[in-house]
């Protein structure tokens, strides 16, 4: 079901770094620091009028963000506020998978992500929970799109209380490989 807050990337608010698809975020939030723009809206699109694009580039950036060397920076789209360590959205169903139309290039070598993770929060000890989730990658190009249904593997019997929901133009886990033009 249609259940994501702008799940179609139609509406987006413009800042004084770049924009940011309404109720998503984005490493937009800190072009201030010298990162590049890397996720912006396209009018190529599957249907609407509008799609979210991201890109891999390169880029000089200080720590804690980079190296102070010249560094491959991925997009990256995630549902919520804009904080790293964003635990999602309130969410409490039990989706069977997460469908979503994708295109894109991706730089030999290099892939795209997709991921959803739903949680629960433990009180008892005090963290929260994976409950379900799923994984789209893809380190071939995709030319047109194409709708992808990616499968939820649940862990526990339990309802989720939030959704996390992520999209990259690279590898962004420990030892990935990001290459500028993904």
């Amino acid at each position: 079901a249609d259940t994501l807050p702008n799940n179609n990337f139609e509406n987006w608010t413009s800042t004084d770094y770049g924009s940011n698809p309404d109720l998503w975020s984005s490493l937009n939030n800190f072009t201030m620091y010298g990162l590049p723009v890397l996720s912006f809206p396209t009018n190529d699109v599957h249907s609407g009028i509008s799609a979210l694009k991201m890109i891999s580039d390169t880029a000089i950036l200080q720590p804690p963000f980079g190296s102070g060397t010249l560094d491959t920076i991925a997009g990256f789209v995630f549902i919520g506020p804009p904080d790293m360590d964003n635990p999602g959205i309130p969410f409490n169903l039990r989706p069977t998978a997460m469908n979503f139309y994708t295109k894109c290039v991706v730089s030999a070598g290099s892939q795209v992500y997709a991921t959803i993770t739903l949680t629960k929060w433990n009180a008892s000890l005090q963290s929260r929970e994976e409950i379900g989730s799923a994984m789209f990658y893809s380190d071939v190009s995709i030319s047109s799109y194409t709708m992808m249904t990616i499968p939820i593997i649940y862990l526990t019997a339990e309802t989720p209380d939030t959704m996390q929901i992520s999209f990259m133009a690279g590898n962004m886990a420990p030892g990935g490989i990001i290459l500028p033009g993904t």
